[in-house]
């Protein structure tokens, strides 16, 4: 190379080192500017992440609260307490991101007041709904302030979203700048480096270039022939002039199995080549060309001989090799496998054999015809079908409209048009005439083989006789079924309903086809049971459910339906068959059993918690009594206090003895000519205490001349004494009760009226029923068994009279009507009823069993209330225990009682009577145990402990004093906080274990898991 190209070709080097150094300079500038800009994007997403965050988060606290204040359910705060929690962190979050833009910073500084200000008011709404009710709340709604805040807010969280997204947009759009600058800098530079690269290249190419046309000329002549041979498919051996091996490419040393040791060699020795018979040829391929120098063709199937004895079927050709002067100089052998093609050809044969018989042995009639309708070959069942034999369909030469009568001319024509339109016709139903006259109903189908003018058709063809007359077997059947049978595919819908369907819904097959049958579902059921059906027809699978079906009557009566899947073999649902039972009578007995079963369940619970309200302050009291002297006064207390409550349980036993009486039939009335008004006198006196404790005014309006009844005047006036107590205890205190009594001719009314809390419209028949209250929650403030009402209404009917309940509903009173049949004055004036004779009931101090079990006791003791509400125990003046007491209870023998057990083991107690006072005395002096109620009026006692537990750090231990026993309360009451969970009535011993458990110097924070308790 000259010295001056040299020197060029290394200046074009270093040029294009350092363009390329120059470039990767410029790249890495260019992504370094979008990595910045791409990064203040992602930062302005983030941005706009946390703001539809505390947007979301705002709203899902404002849901959270409505839902709490519609449902009565605190779960409905579970979603609004976590959004709440999630709240600060997620201000947090944006005031750091947001660190940047001072605008934005301000914003959200102006957002965070409104924020707390619109918690605060929430939180106020629900404090206020909780202690207040509903009618508060609705006055703090009515300012519209909580929207006005939730307008702002959405409203400053909107304007920081659009500044976020105009910031986005400006910064989307310094991205794509940089993008652009990045391209074209990096296109610039790689483009001046290419240009000098390609200089420099240039210069060396031109030098080499000459030196490889050289080699390249020198070695094409003697690879072109190599390449040619290697190149082939074909096994490939040339030979010279006396049939020994030169060249054989890899094919061939594949196909005969041997190494390249085999050249030189005899080719007849390494090629042996058989021919089709078996025998060996008598003159080798190759010899034959070089004896005759003619091109040689093997005209049959010859087998070639591997070294390892097996053979292989081929296809060989031979030609001479000559010089330019024409001389043979010798042979190209060709030898091409064939096996497979000998195969494929083999198993073509063997296909069409099975083709044929299969053909001949199907189920389905086949036939083939060419275009014009010609029939030229047909199976078995074909011809069985049309009743001809094979060879008098030849000789007959039929066509397909030779078999098919006039009146189906028209389908055909149809069929042949479809059929060359598309090259199938769908199936269709149609008949054959018969060889012997006979029509054959068939379902024909037909496709051309090819798609060519000249194809010929074949012809599907299925025998419909048998199938009619087993399909009129199956219509017979189902319509002698009671139940519904039906049959539907997916997507199509109803296909066929037996008679009972449609005398059932006195729709039509036309009303019924497809998705018609939903008429027959009552409109407010059709779009679940739609959905039901759409689910269910699609599942591989028996498929079951319940739906109501309106019948030609107008009235719905429900039905089971069961279906039964066909499925394919993909596992496709195809066709459904099935069944609709009516199920309305046994729905209707199984619901009447779920609830009487759930009155009963709530019965007994009652009735063991109605019976430990008065044997716990017995119980209390009696073990008080044997464990201490008390003073009189406390034993006269103590005695009245036993007479109350042993009432009580009389009046619970009478109550149900009473019912069991009624119920049985054996209730016996003692009837006499009575004046209405001395039993409502009489009445009023019974029902006075209650009255005159609530504080309500009672006012009658009584006829001046008498009203004569014949009935039993103790049930009388245990009827009337128990709406008056009833009207008495639903009756908000000062409230106002009338008593009317409105006589008619033949019959008089009593009515007893209340401002009370009033009957939902759906609970005015039901309250009636056995064990039925209007709420049966824990708050019971009223107490009873809920069978007060239906000793009312079964004396009144036993009187040949009726009861009847009418309120407008909660909140708006209600009143009560009973109506008796009048009686003729007596003749003589009989002697004076004596309503307070010994069968006065006790049991008439009730209403319809809501009455608290002491109520007298409570009056009682609310004399001896301090300044701050609580009861302070008498025993406080007995040397203290090393505890601190607090005992809570909303019934006041069992809380006073206790007390004296306590004190009886030298431990003073506090006693409050209300669940929220004793959370604030609890919060403002924490003691060291509180025995705790659980069924208390206003808030019951586990929410109470949970709000200690969540308010007060000093964790004091909470022991459960409830008359709730069963497994599910101690477990609610272990996930309420309580430490222990004793069972009222409680014993001295029991008390004395657990004083001294938790006296000691160290008390364990968990509960101890060998509750105590007494039954």
């Amino acid at each position: 190379m000259p010295q001056t190209k040299r020197r060029i070709t290394s200046i074009n080097l270093v040029l294009v080192i350092v363009l390329l150094a120059v470039n990767g300079f410029v790249t890495s500038v260019n992504i370094g500017r979008l990595f910045d800009a791409q990064r203040d994007v992602s930062h302005t997403f983030e941005v706009l992440r946390l703001l539809a965050n505390l947007q979301e988060e705002m709203v899902t606290f404002e849901s959270s609260c409505r839902g709490f204040v519609i449902a009565r359910e605190s779960t409905y705060l579970d979603s609004g307490l976590v959004a709440l929690e999630q709240l600060p962190r997620t201000y947090a979050d944006l005031s750091d991101q947001l660190a940047d833009n001072p605008e934005q910073t301000r914003r959200l500084v102006e957002l965070a007041p409104i924020i707390a200000e619109r918690l605060g008011v929430a939180a106020n709404a629900i404090q206020v709904f909780i202690e207040s009710g509903e009618a508060e709340l609705m006055k703090i709604a009515r300012t519209g302030r909580a929207r006005v805040q939730m307008d702002e807010i959405r409203s400053r969280v909107a304007e920081m979203i659009q500044a976020e997204r105009t910031l986005l947009d400006q910064r989307s759009a310094g991205v794509e700048f940089n993008y652009y600058v990045a391209i074209m800098t990096t296109l610039l530079a790689v483009l001046i480096s290419t240009g000098v690269a390609i200089g420099a290249w240039r210069s060396i190419d031109q030098e080499l270039a000459a030196r490889i046309v050289a080699e390249q000329s020198a070695r094409l002549t003697s690879e072109n022939f190599r390449v040619t041979i290697h190149s082939v498919d074909d096994a490939l051996v040339t030979t010279d002039a006396q049939g020994r091996i030169t060249l054989m490419n890899e094919v061939a040393k594949s196909l005969i199995q041997v190494s390249d040791d085999v050249l030189g060699q005899p080719v007849d020795r390494i090629f042996q080549i058989q021919q089709d018979s078996g025998t060996t040829a008598n003159e080798h391929p190759v010899h034959q060309v070089l004896r005759t120098g003619q091109k040689l063709a093997a005209t049959e199937t010859n087998w070639l001989i591997r070294a390892d004895g097996t053979r292989v079927a081929v296809d060989d050709r031979a030609s001479p090799i000559r010089n330019s002067k024409g001389k043979l100089q010798g042979t190209v052998l060709v030898v091409r496998d064939i096996s497979e093609k000998l195969k494929a050809a083999q198993a073509i044969r063997r296909r069409d054999e099975r083709f044929r018989r299969v053909f001949d042995s199907s189920l389905v009639g086949m036939a083939l015809c060419n275009k014009y309708g010609r029939i030229i070959d047909a199976n078995e069942t074909y011809l069985e079908t049309i009743g001809y034999s094979r060879e008098g369909l030849y000789s007959a030469d039929l066509s397909w409209g030779d078999i098919t009568p006039t009146q189906f001319s028209g389908l055909d024509t149809g069929a042949w048009e479809e059929l060359r339109a598309t090259g199938r016709c769908r199936p269709f139903e149609k008949e054959f005439i018969a060889q012997n006259g006979m029509r054959v109903p068939v379902l024909i189908a037909a496709v051309k083989l090819l798609d060519d003018e000249e194809s010929e058709v074949a012809i599907y063809t299925v025998n419909l006789s048998q199938l009619r007359a087993a399909e009129q077997r199956y219509r017979m059947l189902t319509n002698a079924s009671p139940q519904i049978v039906w049959i539907a595919r997916p997507g199509e819908d109803n296909l066929y309903c037996n008679d009972r369907w449609y005398e059932y819904t006195g729709l039509t097959p036309d009303e019924t086809r497809g998705m018609g049958w939903l008429r027959a579902v009552p409109t407010e059921h059709q779009g679940q049971v739609a959905r039901e059906w759409s689910t269910a027809s699609r599942k591989p699978e028996t498929c079951e459910f319940e739906l109501p079906l309106r019948g030609r009557d107008g009235l719905s009566r429900w039905h089971l339906l069961r279906g039964v899947p066909q499925i394919n073999s993909d596992g496709v649902v195809v066709e459904m068959i099935g069944t609709m039972t009516d199920i309305d009578a046994l729905r209707q007995a199984q619901q009447e059993l779920e609830l009487a079963d759930r009155r009963k369940d709530f019965f007994l619970a009652t009735l063991s918690h109605e019976l430990r309200n008065p044997l716990t302050p017995i119980s209390n009291a009696l073990e008080a009594w044997r464990a201490a002297d008390l003073s009189p006064e406390e034993l006269t207390e103590v005695r009245e206090m036993l007479s109350r409550q042993t009432k009580q349980m009389v009046r619970l036993i009478d109550d149900l003895l009473d019912v069991s009486r009624i119920s049985g039939g054996k209730i016996q009335l003692k009837p006499a000519i009575l004046d209405l008004r001395e039993c409502i006198q009489t009445s009023i006196e019974v029902a006075q205490p209650l009255i005159r404790q609530a504080g309500h005014q009672l006012t009658t309006d009584l006829p001046n001349e008498p009203v004569w009844i014949k009935a039993d005047a103790t049930r009388i006036v245990q009827i009337v004494a128990n709406l008056l107590n009833n009207a008495a205890k639903y009756t908000d205190p000062q409230g106002r009760i009338h008593l009317q009594v409105v006589p008619f001719e033949h019959q008089v009314e009593i009515q007893v009226v209340d401002n009370g809390a009033g009957i939902p419209a759906h609970m005015l028949e039901q309250i009636f029923g056995m064990f039925e209250q209007v709420g049966s929650s824990l708050d019971r403030a009223q107490g009873g068994l809920g069978i007060g009402l239906t000793l009312v209404r079964s004396l009144a009917e036993l009187h040949g009279g009726s009861v009847v309940a009418f309120s407008e509903g909660l909140g708006k009173g209600s009143r009560f009507t009973i109506t008796l049949p009048r009686s003729p004055a007596p003749v003589a004036i009989e002697p004076p009823v004596n309503n307070n004779s010994t069968e006065k009931p006790e049991n008439s101090a009730k209403a319809d069993g809501h009455l608290s079990s002491d109520r007298e006791d409570t009056a009682t003791q609310i004399n001896t209330l301090n300044t701050n509400g609580s009861l302070q125990d008498q025993t406080a003046e007995q040397p203290a225990g090393n505890l601190r007491i607090m005992i809570v209870d909303d019934v006041a023998a069992s809380a006073k009682t206790l007390g004296m057990m306590l004190r009886a083991i030298g431990q003073p107690a506090e006693i409050c009577l209300d669940g929220h006072e004793a959370i604030q005395r609890v919060l403002a002096n924490p003691p060291d145990l509180v025995f705790l109620d659980i069924a208390m009026p206003g808030i019951d006692g586990y929410q109470v402990a949970r709000q200690i537990r969540a308010q007060c750090p000093q964790r004091p231990v909470l022991v459960a004093l409830t008359g709730f026993g069963q497994p599910d309360d101690r477990k609610r009451t272990q996930a309420a906080g309580f430490n222990q969970h004793l069972t009222k009535p409680t014993s001295l011993d029991s008390l004395r274990a657990l004083l001294k458990h938790y006296g000691s110097s160290e008390r364990p924070s968990e509960s101890v898991r060998s509750d105590t308790h007494a039954d």
